[in-house]
């Protein structure tokens, strides 16, 4: 499962090795099946001839499936991946978790354990429309999937999605916090966040060595984290290990 905000840029790459040479196809969310090298008209979707495919400026009508097809005469192989484009922006209708009012300088827990199988892998989008993946200054994600921050200031303030996934699908848990006190207050806490970097994309990888057929998209995942994606192995052809940016 791999996801990103709207306006986002996301690489995929299907890189090959194989004798004869495999050709590399993508079959697009939208049924479309191009070959690279290939620029859409509108220039949001390039595949190069290694068979990377980025994808800029996403939109949600660019969410669903995407499959890389590697052939050669002696066989064919299949790289899946799913991804999931989030708006920036936040209703406060669309709060299914908590509402919390805080005051400048105190600490902030919020949780998000999950359940499923294969486990979930989570991951936070912040106020700012940063995602969080791993702690840093003052904020620490937990191995339960809970986020806490301390020294709270009023950038702080706002919604807070937590998003569990695995190869199955997603789920969203949206909180909105509110930070309050005097303007005097605020020039007081020392406020040690990064400068924001925009939208962001996280990349969580499992890979699984099995046979399967070109119709056979969904297997249970291994246990190394980088995306969520099928590695096929057979004699003739042998996908290079992911490389993948963000």
């Amino acid at each position: 499962m791999l996801w990103c905000v709207i306006g986002g840029v996301v690489e995929l790459n299907c890189e090959t090795i194989g004798d004869p040479k495999p050709s590399v196809e993508w079959i697009l969310a939208d049924g479309n099946k191009v070959r690279g090298p290939y620029y859409s008209e509108e220039g949001r979707i390039l595949i190069n001839a290694e068979g990377k495919l980025t994808l800029r400026s996403a939109d949600t009508s660019d969410a669903g499936l995407y499959r890389c097809i590697a052939m050669n005469y002696l066989d064919a192989d299949i790289l899946s991946f799913r991804i999931t484009v989030l708006s920036p922006d936040v209703e406060e209708a669309e709060v299914n978790g908590v509402q919390l009012s805080k005051t400048l300088g105190q600490s902030l827990a919020l949780d998000c354990s999950s359940t499923g199988s294969p486990e979930a892998s989570v991951h936070w989008i912040l106020p700012d429309h940063s995602v969080f993946r791993e702690s840093h200054g003052k904020k620490k994600l937990h191995k339960n999937g809970s986020l806490t921050i301390q020294g709270l200031t009023a950038r702080d303030r706002g919604f807070y999605r937590c998003l569990a996934s695995n190869y199955i699908g997603a789920d969203l848990l949206v909180s909105l916090v509110t930070v309050t006190g005097e303007a005097s207050e605020m020039g007081a806490v020392v406020d040690d966040e990064e400068p924001t970097l925009g939208a962001d994309v996280i990349v969580e990888l499992d890979t699984v060595e099995k046979d399967m057929d070109l119709n056979d998209d969904q297997r249970p995942l291994g246990n190394h984290t980088q995306i969520y994606v099928h590695h096929l192995h057979n004699k003739a052809i042998h996908y290079k290990e992911p490389n993948h940016h963000i």
